[in-house]
């Protein structure tokens, strides 16, 4: 073993070159360890394997003495303190749970999953259905997605609608159906602006009428012919006052 020290090479920095020389032997062993690890590959492994003692993470744990793997907080991180991808994944799946029970409950008060689009009550809740249609459209191409088989069975327990045009078509179905038996108690379809609590149905009515527009003015419009017909055939009017 050298016992040496750096400083132990005596020379002159304004010497000649050939002092430097004459010591290099000397400055390459007081500078490198006494042993070098074995870097080998095998013929199966793509990856150079670095024994025990010079494993990163190894000196990263014995260096980091006061966190633990045992430490709640240090299990969920990297050593760069980013968040794990396991970590992600369960915090995913807890937001999944509250929302799944949240829109069990709404089923529970409204008899069915139709979470309007921009739900004031819950817009959480209304951005996730619209998610899990997303996922859904996702698994079924073949992309990534944190949709699961699971997770489909537990929402089609509840009635939900994957389809997107199907959803719309079954919002408009249930506004009209509300609508409908406003003017058979009424005798009208001037809905209240401020009372009776039809905020869901007259915003629904303005949409109804914008799109009506759209449609005479030669514009793209989701008003169809057919339903122009059954509104008008309850007694609808398209003027754009209530």
């Amino acid at each position: 073993m050298n016992t040496g020290t750096i400083c132990d090479v005596d020379f002159n920095m304004n010497a000649d070159d050939n002092i430097l020389e004459d010591h290099f032997e000397d400055l390459v062993q007081l500078l490198l360890p006494d042993e070098l690890p074995d870097v080998s590959i095998s013929n199966n492994a793509t990856q150079s394997t670095v024994p025990e003692p010079y494993n990163r993470s190894s000196q990263f744990e014995v260096t980091n003495t006061r966190m633990s793997s045992s430490d709640p907080e240090y299990s969920k991180k990297d050593v760069s303190g980013n968040e794990t991808s396991s970590s992600r994944q369960a915090s995913e799946s807890d937001v999944w749970k509250k929302q799944y029970a949240e829109l069990t409950q709404f089923k529970h008060r409204n008899g069915h999953c139709l979470v309007p689009p921009k739900y004031k009550d819950n817009t959480s809740l209304s951005m996730w259905v619209a998610d899990q249609r997303y996922q859904y459209d996702l698994m079924k191409k073949g992309k990534s997605s944190f949709m699961t088989i699971d997770r489909i069975k537990a929402l089609d327990a509840l009635d939900f609608i994957w389809n997107k045009n199907a959803y719309d078509f079954a919002m408009w179905k249930m506004r009209y159906d509300e609508l409908k038996l406003f003017i058979h108690q009424n005798g009208h379809c001037q809905v209240p602006q401020y009372n009776g609590g039809y905020g869901c149905l007259r915003h629904w009515i303005h949409i109804q009428r914008q799109e009506y527009m759209r449609l005479k003015m030669g514009e793209a419009s989701s008003l169809t012919n057919d339903r122009i017909e059954i509104l008008e055939a309850i007694g609808f009017t398209w003027g754009m006052t209530n």
